[in-house]
């Protein structure tokens, strides 16, 4: 069981990693070709928001988040690793581009793996702060 450990481990490592050099390449390498994908939210204001399942969805996604915010800070709190599954909690900062406001969340990631690639995503962050932000 402990390279299963270690393999989820590196791969939410890789994950992150590249999150936050926004390499959308690499990003991409550590999904499965269907993920079961939701980062619930009001699609409307953030286009980038909503359940998605293939992968040029997912690379959309980034594509979207990456026009639409400019990252100002970062703090992970917890990687916690069960088998598969991992859960990432911290808070971020970003600039939204469209008005220049400044959107502060908490955020939990939950990642399930199969086989080296992420096959279920889910993020939650504070969606009113970002509605708000977005006005």
């Amino acid at each position: 069981m402990a390279p299963l450990l270690f393999d989820t481990r590196l791969l939410v490592s890789t994950y992150l990693q590249a999150l936050a050099a926004r390499d959308v390449p690499t990003l991409m390498m550590c999904f499965a070709d269907r993920v079961d994908w939701d980062v619930p939210g009001a699609r409307d204001l953030a286009p980038w928001l909503g359940p998605r399942q293939q992968r040029a969805e997912i690379q959309q996604f980034f594509e979207l988040l990456f026009a639409h915010t400019v990252p100002v800070d970062a703090h992970l709190e917890h990687l916690l690793v069960e088998g598969p599954v991992a859960i990432v909690t911290g808070t971020f900062s970003s600039t939204l581009t469209q008005t220049g406001r400044l959107f502060t969340s908490p955020f939990f990631i939950s990642l399930t793996m199969v086989q080296g690639k992420i096959v279920r995503y889910r993020l939650l962050e504070d969606t009113h702060a970002l509605v708000v932000a977005l006005a």
